[in-house]
């Protein structure tokens, strides 16, 4: 199950960034807050926000003002039991990392890059 919430999470991903990629955007990070859930990050044109659901699953949403508000449909807060997560900020990238694996966000870009806790390259 663990798996395949992982792979859903990472097509979804790939999908969002495919697109971005394809139109051209660069989202430049803005400012972050790391939160009792995870990190949310101010980007020119929205919110990223990467909850980390499991050690081996993150959530990755981007929230443009007009869509704030939308009813939760799969996503279900009150069930989830956040893991321990550590938020590494550096001048060039965020890091989210769990136990199992870890979200860097490249602060000039707003690109997302995935690693295995082995530092195995995921998705990028």
């Amino acid at each position: 199950m663990a798996n395949i919430k992982l792979t859903f999470l990472v097509v979804i991903t790939v999908l969002g960034l495919c697109f971005n990629a394809e139109m051209g955007f660069t989202q430049q990070v803005k400012s972050y807050q790391k939160t009792k859930e995870g990190i949310t990050i101010q980007l020119k044109d929205g919110l990223l926000q990467l909850k980390p659901l499991a050690n081996n699953a993150i959530r990755v949403q981007f929230i443009k003002d007009s869509v704030q508000g939308l009813p939760e449909l799969i996503y279900l807060p009150a069930l989830i039991h956040t893991p321990a997560f550590t938020v590494l900020p550096n001048k060039k990238q965020l890091e989210l990392k769990t136990t199992q694996m870890k979200v860097v966000v490249d602060k000039q870009n707003g690109s997302l890059t995935f690693f295995d806790k082995k530092g195995g390259l995921l998705l990028k």
